[in-house]
């Protein structure tokens, strides 16, 4: 059995690449970022097929999907917080 530690670093993975290519950038877009986050969960599904992998790999496909219909509009229109401590930033401000 793996440290505990090795797993779950193993397990963040996915996670970390998320992160990275969900952050702003200014060539990114909508498009863009649906092709690389398509790419990233095809790859996720077909890397992390042991047994122990399966509820993170259902659960990140399950949540991405919950999200997916506005989780890039923001890299179109830039006024569309990309988060919502941007969205709560923008309220504190007024």
């Amino acid at each position: 059995m793996q440290p505990v530690y090795e797993s779950v670093a193993r397990l963040m993975k996915p996670i970390d690449h998320i992160a990275a290519l969900l952050a702003p950038d200014v060539d990114k877009s909508n498009e863009t970022v649906e092709w690389e986050m398509t790419a990233l969960l095809t790859w996720v599904k077909q890397t992390y097929t042991e047994e122990s992998d399966e509820l993170m790999v259902d659960n990140l496909s399950r949540y991405s999907k919950g999200f997916w219909r506005g989780l890039f509009t923001c890299y179109d229109h830039y006024y569309i917080p990309r988060t919502n401590n941007d969205l709560e930033q923008f309220f504190r401000q007024i």
